[in-house]
């Protein structure tokens, strides 16, 4: 959602008539409730380059699967285009019991927890079709944020292990956290990204070094 909103406040590079620079933002939203929706919908009313998909906890299974595909498919045209785009899935698990609720019916045999064991080639080969054209090929780019709902915090769950595996990191948000008034309540021990500094300049380098170590410290102080 922060990525959306500040997409809409960026008026300077707008898609038509001003550049393709500005941020178009989908969310792909997998068994959500009404009442999530509607007030994802209120606060982002205003936003023009918002696209929003979302199935809701009555929907058939195999609409919450497929959705991800529309969504994917309808990024990647605008990607051709030349523009920079954010999708949102929301959340990985629902999209994975959807697929296990299609698997059992088909009698594929059942793996870990039920689901089927090509769960995670389904969710390989849905994440990988993000990334970025080369400037000849009109440069756009595909940014994908899946969200994974743990249970009592536990990122050991097949689904999370399954994902972590594949992106190239992940933000990591602690309820305690956000409870103690912490926000954006990003768990610093658990947040990790696999590139690390190398994208980062060498006065970013020079002011964040050692703030996430020392966070990580202070907070196992305290508890």
């Amino acid at each position: 959602m922060i990525l959306i909103i500040s997409s809409y406040f960026s008026y300077s590079a707008s898609v038509y008539g001003f550049g393709s620079k500005r941020l178009l933002c989908i969310y792909i939203g997998i068994n959500q409730n009404l009442s999530k929706i509607s007030k994802f919908i209120h606060y982002l009313y205003y936003s023009l380059l918002f696209i929003l998909l979302s199935t809701h906890s009555s929907s058939a299974a195999l609409i919450s699967f497929i959705i991800t595909s529309i969504g994917i498919s309808l990024v990647e045209r605008l990607r051709d285009r030349g523009y920079d785009c954010c999708i949102c899935y929301d959340d990985c698990v629902q999209h994975a019991k959807s697929y296990r609720q299609i698997s059992l019916i088909l009698a594929k045999i059942p793996s870990r927890d039920a689901f089927p064991s090509d769960i995670s080639n389904i969710h390989s080969s849905l994440l990988e079709r993000s990334g970025k054209l080369k400037y000849f090929i009109k440069g756009g780019s595909i940014t994908a944020f899946p969200i994974i709902e743990t249970i009592n915090s536990d990122i050991t769950d097949y689904i999370a292990t399954n994902i972590i595996s594949i992106t190239d990191g992940q933000f990591y948000l602690d309820k305690k956290l956000f409870l103690d008034s912490i926000r954006p309540s990003f768990e610093s021990a658990l947040s990790v990204s696999r590139i690390g500094s190398a994208s980062q300049s060498k006065w970013i380098k020079k002011v964040s070094g050692g703030i996430k170590n020392t966070i990580t410290y202070l907070r196992k102080e305290t508890q």
